[in-house]
């Protein structure tokens, strides 16, 4: 019988060690929490550490978590925090690197959880060439409101930005995707 607790209720158990409590948690968020790593991080493997890693450390320290907030909001902006770390540090590695890496080399692209069957291949993958020049704000923007159907307000929530900011990240955001797919037909 599943548990019929809601979040917060589950988190409040978690801090008693609740195992059970913390399983279900788990259960009901690991696969948002990954597609969210994805999306920022674009690896699989690194998406599965920084989802792995979000509740090892949430099991470690349930006091992270205040009853202020609504624990889905919570845990999707840690989630986005730690695969924004992750992602900075491949960059640094990458630009570190660059130097033994020829122009003609490209790293090949992990395919998109979501289903996309009505973008042809050229399209999608001007998208996402497009998607990637985006500043990592404009993008987690876009994708929280049109991949994961997120309002404008849980946006905000989420990234830690004013509701304003967050309508301002998804105009430019859509302005800068439409130039950039435009340069690239």
């Amino acid at each position: 019988m599943p548990d019929e607790r809601s979040d917060e209720e589950l988190m409040e158990s978690v801090r008693m060690r609740d195992e059970a409590a913390f399983e279900t948690l788990v259960r009901r968020h690991e696969e948002r929490a990954y597609h969210i790593a994805f999306r920022v991080i674009g690896k699989r493997e690194d998406a599965r550490d920084v989802t792995a890693d979000v509740f090892f450390k949430l099991w470690l320290k349930p006091t992270m978590w205040k009853p202020t907030a609504l624990f889905t909001t919570w845990l999707y902006r840690v989630t986005v925090n730690r695969a924004l770390g992750r992602l900075k540090a491949q960059r640094l590695k990458a630009f570190i690197s660059l130097s033994e890496v020829t122009p003609d080399e490209e790293p090949p692209m992990e395919d998109d959880p979501a289903d996309e069957r009505m973008i042809d291949r050229e399209d999608k993958r001007r998208l996402r060439s497009a998607m990637k020049q985006l500043p990592d704000s404009q993008r987690l923007a876009l994708i929280f409101r049109y991949e994961f159907e997120f309002s404008v307000a849980r946006i905000a929530d989420t990234l830690g930005v004013t509701f304003k900011s967050a309508e301002s990240l998804l105009f430019r955001g859509k302005q800068n995707l439409k130039k950039l797919m435009s340069e690239s037909s």
